[in-house]
């Protein structure tokens, strides 16, 4: 079983990995062509593109993964297809109506069409064939991989083509939508079953049990990690909003292939061993040991070179302050290890505590748009996402421990290596702001003591947990 589990892992971080950089690339190279303002305005049609994945999708994958008897019935993949559908149609309903508003309170009337038309996207991902999920119970991952690479590859090829030939944000519009068609295909082509859709009120009502916390959970998580680019378009400007977002491309990439992964591959493995608490406890440590490094790992290059990366990737007109970049990656870096107890809850079926768990994460935008009325920047705002990031954290720990359990000295220690390590690389940041050779040297230093960290760390967990990790 380890060599599946590694191979499996391979294959899927692979594959999540080619996903993002294709995004990474795309968002860089329309960036570069069309410039901050108009980037700004493609940033909000790829947050209502999310709102409308964020609506649509209630968890109907994993219940086929990992509910109980009704998720393993025949015509279980049917109905979700059903459900998929139907939830697809009400969120492209509801985006349509939103974009208007939108456009107006980011002072772009003209946008108003192409955040509509991101509606019709959400209609095409509805119709995805979900049976490629399924082999995700016996850890294959092949079908997932072909499926999000051709999303990815056709994303970025469109995606560049359309910039050059329109050289605005619809560029952005015909990426997204391009990606959308290419998933609806490859999810067919792998699919091992014909798509069909069907219903039964007892899977249907099961399915929905499961699905519905993960509804409210979905709307935290689109008002705490997406509804910042709202309020700093509406606040300060779209041109500001390309600045920051193309910080945020930075954070982004390495949080989503850390998020997609572990959730991924560790709801499976920790799934497995729900009830045997050794083996479970043996390895919810290991994965919290490898998540919280690859969190400090992002702190430490958001923080020392992440503002001259951007400038360097992004083009002269993008001139993020590098605090602005700490900010956005201490954010990210709090978002990742939240993912650490939310795995261990989601594993355990304990989907209704997610939403409360993640609920105190509104306080970071709240927080941002007190700072931005009060006239503060876009420096602010990042910081006060991290802090409601930090809470989140703190409230998915103390569910885990309240629902779950856990070794108190876990739950506290590794997040609390994550504190400190980005409390002194912020410190540094400000020492060593201008001598970029010192902060390459510390981002070197600061790469090897995260590796021993984990080392030590994961040593740790297979000590405590000898022949129960695999």
């Amino acid at each position: 079983m380890r060599r599946q589990i590694i191979g499996s892992g391979t294959l899927l971080a692979s594959a999540n990995a080619f996903a993002i950089l294709c995004s990474f690339a795309r968002n860089i190279i329309i960036a570069r062509i069309i410039g901050p303002d108009d980037f700004g305005v493609a940033v909000l049609i790829l947050t209502m593109a999310t709102a409308a994945d964020l609506l649509s999708d209630m968890g109907w994958d994993r219940f086929l993964v990992q509910g109980g008897d009704e998720a393993r019935a025949p015509n279980a993949l049917s109905i979700v297809h059903r459900i998929r559908m139907v939830t697809g149609m009400a969120a492209a309903v509801l985006i349509m109506l939103a974009a208007p508003a939108l456009a107006h309170l980011v002072e772009a009337p003209e946008a108003a069409l192409p955040l509509a038309l991101v509606g019709l996207v959400c209609l095409i991902r509805a119709a995805v064939n979900s049976d490629f999920r399924l082999a995700q119970r016996e850890l294959h991952f092949r079908g997932e991989a072909i499926v999000e690479t051709s999303k990815a590859l056709t994303d970025l090829i469109i995606g560049i083509a359309a910039a050059l030939i329109l050289g605005t944000y619809w560029a952005m519009l015909c990426a997204v939508a391009a990606g959308a068609v290419a998933a609806f295909i490859a999810s067919h082509a792998v699919a091992r079953t014909r798509y069909t859709q069907a219903w039964d009120a007892v899977i249907g009502k099961a399915a929905l049990a499961f699905g519905t916390p993960l509804l409210a959970n979905n709307i935290v998580i689109f008002g705490a990690g997406h509804f910042d680019r709202i309020l700093v378009g509406a606040g300060l400007s779209t041109a500001t909003l390309g600045t920051y977002a193309a910080g945020a491309t930075i954070a982004a990439g390495a949080q989503a292939v850390t998020n997609r992964t572990s959730i991924s591959l560790g709801m499976p493995l920790l799934s497995a061993v729900t009830s045997d608490a050794a083996a479970y406890a043996a390895r919810f440590r290991l994965a919290g040991v490898v998540i919280s490094s690859a969190a400090l790992l992002l702190i430490l290059g958001a923080a020392l070179v992440g503002s001259d990366l951007i400038r360097l990737l992004f083009g002269a007109a993008f001139q993020p302050e590098p605090m602005m970049v700490a900010g956005i990656g201490l954010a990210a870096a709090f978002n990742i290890l939240r993912i650490w107890p939310s795995i261990g809850l989601m594993a355990h079926g304990k989907t209704k505590t997610l939403p409360l768990a993640n609920m105190v994460r509104l306080v970071g935008p709240i927080l941002a748009a007190l700072a931005l009325a009060q006239g503060h920047g876009v420096v602010a705002v990042t910081f006060c996402l991290a802090g409601g990031e930090l809470l989140g954290l703190i409230s998915a720990l103390g569910w885990h421990w309240r629902e779950i359990g856990g070794r108190v000295g876990d739950l506290i220690l590794i997040p609390l290596a994550l504190i400190i390590g980005a409390g002194i690389t912020l410190w540094l940041t400000t020492l060593f702001a201008n001598d970029l050779g010192s902060r390459l040297i510390l981002l070197a230093v600061g790469t090897l003591l995260v590796a021993g960290y984990a080392a030590a760390m994961g040593r740790g967990a297979a000590s405590r947990g000898t022949n129960t990790i695999f």
